[in-house]
């Protein structure tokens, strides 16, 4: 049986900022904190690795409780949502990172075999830059992978039947590129089928890394279907899934809807239901 990695994704800022705006940062902080509470009620009460992705703009202290409760931390170097991937903290990168120490550093691109010569070869030497680093440093990393140059959901841009192969192009050309990282984060398919090829590609045989799926703020109903596919699928270990688990219960926390403790036990049902998802199809 495979070992599942259940990561519950939270490093949103300029997202969150956009679903949320107005708020004090003390409120945005508090909520990393509250959705760590949903993780931990999660991982008391079902077997597996379970992990927080958080940032350091507004979860530090969320970062640090992580690793104190015995949880996977992941966390990202690159500046929020920004067309072109460039780094929050530019070349002062690896103090950010040896302060938290995370089990895995995170990056995300935002990717298409379309893409101009250029930004293909800026991102990629960005990406091969933090990969370098990460070896040298003993540090396990993450790369996400978004089939899209805009802001905008990846679904309302390119059609399913055009995901699966936009998705197999970018990953073959990363690679090929010399971007290996230990665990890629991509979108999940609606086909099984699909998600099964992505899984045997020579790649990630070849280099022993593993696949987990991103949830795109999709539905629960969708990204439980995604996740049970990623479960059948080889090279998959998991998912690493964010606003379809938060966010709707955030917002009625803000609203005044539900309180923290409701809030709390919102989110670790969600979390849980996609937990239960991939494990009965492993």
């Amino acid at each position: 049986m495979k070992d599942s990695l259940c990561i519950l994704a939270f490093d949103h800022r300029k997202v969150l900022r956009d679903l949320f705006p107005g708020k004090d940062e003390k409120k945005y902080s508090e909520l990393k904190l509250l959705v760590l509470d949903a993780l931990s009620e999660v991982a008391g009460q079902v077997p597996g690795r379970f992990g927080y992705l958080v940032d350091e703009e507004y979860g530090a202290e969320a970062a640090i409780e992580t690793k104190k409760r015995g949880l996977l931390l992941s966390m990202p170097v690159e500046a929020s949502r920004t067309p072109e991937m460039i780094l929050q903290y530019g070349d002062d990168f690896p103090a950010h990172i040896d302060k938290f120490k995370p089990d895995l550093v995170k990056t995300l691109i935002f990717h298409s075999s379309s893409d101009d010569s250029g930004r293909k070869e800026r991102q990629i030497t960005l990406l091969k830059k933090i990969q370098e680093w990460c070896q040298v440093n003993n540090y396990d990393y993450l790369v996400e992978i978004i089939i899209n140059q805009s802001e905008e959901s990846t679904r309302s841009r390119i059609s399913k039947d055009g995901l699966f192969p936009e998705l197999k192009s970018t990953i073959t050309e990363l690679s090929d590129a010399g971007v290996n990282p230990a665990v890629w984060k991509i979108e999940g398919l609606d086909s099984e089928d699909h998600t099964k090829q992505i899984g045997e590609l020579k790649i990630f045989e070849q280099l022993n890394s593993q696949l987990i799926v991103l949830g795109s703020g999709a539905s629960l109903e969708a990204v439980q279907n995604w996740v049970g596919n990623a479960a059948k699928a080889p090279n998959y270990s998991g998912f690493a899934v964010g606003r379809s688990v938060w966010q709707a219960p955030i917002g009625k926390y803000l609203e005044g809807n539900v309180n923290a403790s409701q809030l709390i036990t919102e989110v670790a049902g969600n979390f849980k239901m996609l937990v239960t998802a991939y494990e009965e199809n492993l």
